[in-house]
């Protein structure tokens, strides 16, 4: 989970937010936890451990008030498993007015959890389809210019000429899962 948010008491750089699941890959959390942040002069705060169990599926959101987040990263996983731990949405109580989005890598996020959270929240998540096998990212999200699809990974960076095969290969027409 990554996040920016403005401090509550005093105009400093925006807050950034992080609670990989204990399996991110290194990478990936440097760039977004270490790196990124101190570009752009944010603070990190940083939570390991499990989204659900910890106490409970609310952790997270709990974490989203009390710092002040307004955007967050995770990992597809993490988001199933509070859908899964918490299908009612009981521990979903803390406010969350300053959160704006969430940011999902490191795995494709399947459409119904995009479209469950975005749903319930009231916020976009935006599947970024961090490529953890390339260590950077090959597409591109334009979630306010050009919108996104759940379950698609949006427009090729400049430099990569992207397809999508199946099992032989083969480029597939528009619309086709590849494989």
């Amino acid at each position: 989970m990554c996040a920016a948010s403005r401090p509550r008491v005093h105009t400093a750089p925006p807050f950034v937010h992080a609670a990989p699941p204990l399996f991110t890959r290194v990478c990936r959390g440097h760039s977004y936890i270490v790196y990124a942040p101190l570009l752009r002069g944010c603070t990190t705060v940083l939570y390991e451990g499990k989204p659900v169990g910890t106490p409970d599926a609310g952790e997270y959101w709990r974490i989203v008030e009390e710092y002040g987040v307004n955007a967050m990263f995770t990992a597809p996983t993490a988001l199933r498993a509070i859908r899964k731990a918490d299908p009612k949405n009981e521990f979903m109580t803390s406010d969350m007015s300053t959160l704006r989005a969430i940011f999902v890598a490191g795995e494709r996020c399947d459409p119904g959890t995009v479209e469950y959270f975005e749903g319930i929240m009231g916020k976009p998540v935006v599947d970024h389809w961090w490529q953890t096998e390339s260590g950077t990212p090959m597409c591109g999200v334009q979630a306010l210019e050009v919108g996104t699809t759940p379950g698609s990974c949006g427009l090729p960076l400049p430099g990569y000429d992207m397809k999508v095969l199946d099992e032989k290969g083969e480029g597939v027409d528009d619309g086709v899962m590849g494989r």
